[in-house]
């Protein structure tokens, strides 16, 4: 009988695991081969492919991992509905990138149900992660499942018996994991493909790189199919695939999360540079939230290589002084990656925090050093597990493999004196860095993680930006910033000699970042840093504070209501600010009928909206609400969808910089009716500004209500008779007359509630009960009976 071949061999596995996803849950054919050459951007697969419903949306779409945790504590979510909102988005990912190696969502979903049972019956969670799926990186054990690391000759080891001590440490905590992700063969390259589960597509583009190792992990959480994954680093594992897909990634210093009991490519015996795990994720905090519940869970108790060192408490910082290391003149950064990093310095800057540039001769040196130390197993294990089944290599492994023209190297003789030579190398460049950062008297480093964006499959070569902090062993993370942009970019090209090539059409649109390294062992100050630049100058996110600073000021800036006149009472904004802001909250209505997201602008409203935040940011917590879509999609503005999402993008990228929160809002439902068959039900003119705005909300990782949906849903349910004594005038069915404003301002106020339960908790934003009633009952409301 002939043996099975490598391919069949491969084949099997992977029908096996395509098999594990849910007839339900799958793609359209045409979604799921697509390769690596389309380019194709399939981040919003998820959302447009109408499995998924509303409410799983929701959950994946609009919570960080901290979020979800404070749902599920105040049963506002259960862990079961997560998990499966997190389950059908992962099988979706799997299908267009490739990002999975291993699936268990059946034993995640009865864990989940056990978790909301011991919630329901005693009270109290299992630990500070109860509830939250989380995913991981393939080479952590889970006992009863696969660890193949991408070699078709370790398919034939079956499940593993043991969970990793990471794993181990997760489940003490409450978390669920639910799937493994995937690497490259050897989890020596920075493209994750191996001829087992393929090779992993970058979400924002299949033609780049996801990256890797971690790369799965990468594709996945921008992919929202995980908020919170587990990966690896030795040169940059972790931070090459945040850097790639637009995600966070933190490499902690070596010792301190559990890194051993896994399924490994080579022989453990490597000294010099110590591999290490940690989280990848959407937002900072929750970079904070994975260090601090492990480093407080006893991990040395598990694994022999954990030092002690429980997570500490620091005093509040609020002014940093960052080190700007420039470029390696080896390494110059391509166009995006020196713009994005350019305005992040001016923003910090902006912001009131002190930059200082600093520069080191020895970023090359470093990069030689580490993948001298690399190339030291003298079995070269990792090559044997490839050569057992017959399979190639593949081509990534070359361009990391083989020395570049900037690398010039030979790799380490296997010698004693070779061995003493290296060491004496690596505690030079050490000390070099240690030098450095205490001279400069820096809080943290701020600098290129590569100095491309993600680049073409097999292309990415030598990461010198993130294999320089592996070979110091300083703990250093990755914060999204920006996308490749060739316009913008075009006055950031150089004559200089790019490596890998400058590719402005292949990586438009790709994410870009910052990366900030810190001391040794000093990764509380680090994530410190990284929450700081994260909340103040960078990212898309908004952190809300358990006790937002009072009094609370609200802009709302939407354009269909005109201003409010109470009956009887003093004219001032309208039926939002007037009936549902209370204590010290106060509000302005900036908006006004016939705005386009282009008009506003242009006709200087939109700088009044900002200079009211500029007044008022010092007294009060700023929150700007920002509503368009009934005049943009009008011919005459000749505004198209992409058009107006990145204008609402760019809205709140402003509004982050001036230091207020802002929230999108989907447009407000016309009252016009579709009455030919069967029950009058509103006309969706809308439907495509409700997306676009959703959609502006999710890249820029911003909270969003959907409005259109919610007056949409009450309005079918109340019908057209009543709907209409909302008018402004009988013929109007777009603007709202006073008790209009009334009924639709509560909706919008309890809608935001929803989103930031923080401005209700502290007695800001309240919704008159007989009106949220009537509403969530479908029942007609009138504000003055």
């Amino acid at each position: 009988m002939t043996a099975e071949t490598w391919k069949e061999i491969a084949s099997k596995k992977q029908l096996k695991n395509a098999s594990m996803i849910p007839p339900a849950w799958r793609l359209p054919v045409e979604l799921t081969r697509l390769d690596g050459s389309s380019g194709m951007n399939v981040i919003d697969v998820p959302r447009q492919s109408g499995i998924l419903t509303e409410r799983q949306l929701e959950i994946t779409e609009l919570y960080d991992a901290t979020d979800l945790l404070r749902k599920i504590e105040h049963r506002e979510l259960s862990a079961h509905d997560v998990t499966e909102a997190f389950c059908i988005r992962a099988a979706i990912a799997q299908q267009v990138t490739s990002c999975l190696t291993e699936v268990f969502f059946e034993r995640a979903l009865q864990r989940a149900k056990d978790l909301d049972e011991i919630l329901a019956t005693t009270g109290e969670r299992v630990g500070p992660l109860h509830g939250l799926p989380i995913s991981l990186k393939d080479c952590f054990n889970v006992e009863g499942i696969s660890s193949t690391i991408g070699f078709t000759s370790f398919i034939k080891n079956g499940p593993v018996k043991t969970n990793s001590p990471v794993v181990e440490i997760l489940l003490r905590l409450g978390a669920i994991p639910f799937v493994k992700t995937n690497i490259p063969q050897t989890m020596m390259a920075a493209d994750s493909h191996n001829y087992v589960f393929g090779r992993t597509l970058n979400p924002h583009a299949t033609n780049l790189t996801a990256g890797g190792s971690s790369g799965g992990e990468g594709a996945l959480i921008a992919m929202r199919g995980s908020v919170l994954g587990v990966g690896t680093d030795i040169a940059g594992s972790i931070r090459i695939p945040a850097l790639c897909n637009g995600t966070y990634g933190f490499r902690p210093s070596a010792d301190r999360i559990p890194y051993g009991g896994q399924t490994g490519s080579s022989r453990g015996g490597l000294c010099g540079i110590r591999p290490c795990a940690g989280p990848l994720a959407t937002s900072a905090r929750d970079l904070e939230l994975f260090m601090e519940a492990m480093t407080k869970a006893d991990p040395w108790e598990l694994d022999s290589s954990v030092i002690f060192s429980p997570w500490r408490s620091l005093s509040p910082k609020k002014v940093l002084r960052l080190g700007f290391l420039e470029e390696d003149p080896h390494f110059p950064l391509h166009p995006p990656v020196l713009r994005t990093l350019t305005t992040a310095v001016e923003k910090l800057r902006k912001a009131g925090h002190e930059v200082v540039p600093i520069k080191t001769s020895v970023i090359r040196d470093a990069c030689a050093l580490a993948f001298k130390i690399f190339a030291m197993d003298p079995a070269k294990t990792a090559f044997k597990h490839i050569a057992a089944s017959g399979e190639p290599t593949i081509p990534a492994l070359a361009t990391t493999s083989i020395p570049q023209k900037s690398m010039p190297y030979e790799y380490a003789p296997l010698t004693l004196e070779g061995l003493y030579d290296l060491t004496e190398q690596r505690n030079r460049i050490k000390e070099e860095f240690r030098a450095l950062i205490i001279q400069a008297k820096v809080d943290a480093i701020i600098m290129a993680g590569y100095q491309s964006t993600a680049v073409p499959h097999d292309k990415y070569g030598m990461p010198p930006y993130t294999t320089m902090w592996n070979v110091t062993d300083y703990p250093s993370c990755i914060i999204p910033h920006g996308k490749a942009d060739k316009r913008a970019d075009e006055v950031f090209i150089r004559n200089v000699d790019y490596e890998p090539a400058y590719e402005p059409d292949a990586i438009e649109g790709a994410p870009c970042s910052v990366q900030l390294a810190g001391r040794n062992m000093q990764d509380e100050e680090l994530v410190q840093v990284a929450k700081i630049v994260s909340n103040h100058a960078l990212s898309r996110h908004i952190q809300p504070k358990a006790k937002p600073p009072s009094p609370l000021s609200l802009f709302w800036q939407e354009i269909a209501p005109p201003p409010f006149n109470p009956p009887e009472e003093e004219a001032g904004g309208d039926g939002f600010l007037n009936t549902t802001l209370f204590g010290r909250a106060a509000g302005r209505n900036l908006g006004h009928n016939g705005a386009t997201t282009v008009s506003f602008r242009s006709g200087g409203d939109w700088d009044e909206v900002l200079a009211t935040v500029d007044k008022f940011k010092d007294f009060y917590h700023p929150v700007v609400t920002i509503q368009f879509g009934h005049n943009d999609q009008k011919p005459a503005a000749n505004i198209s969808l992409e058009q107006y999402t990145e204008n609402l993008q760019e809205f709140v990228e402003e509004v982050l910089d001036a230091g207020a929160t802002p929230i999108l809002v989907t447009p407000l439902s016309r009252r016009n009716y579709e009455t030919s068959t069967g029950s009058p039900r509103i006309i969706q003119s809308l439907a495509n500004e409700t997306i676009a705005t959703l959609r502006a909300a999710r890249r820029s990782a911003v909270r969003v209500i959907d409005l259109n949906k919610a007056s949409t849903n009450y309005l079918n349910a109340i019908g057209p008779a009543n709907a209409y004594t909302y008018n402004l005038n009988p013929t109007d069915y777009t603007h709202l007359n006073d008790a209009g404003s009334v009924v639709f301002g509560g909706i919008v106020a309890d809608l935001i509630i929803q989103v930031a339960g923080d401005l209700s908790r502290d007695g800001y934003l309240k919704v008159n009960a007989d009106l949220k009633k009537d509403v969530d009952e479908g029942v007609y409301y009138w504000p003055w009976t």
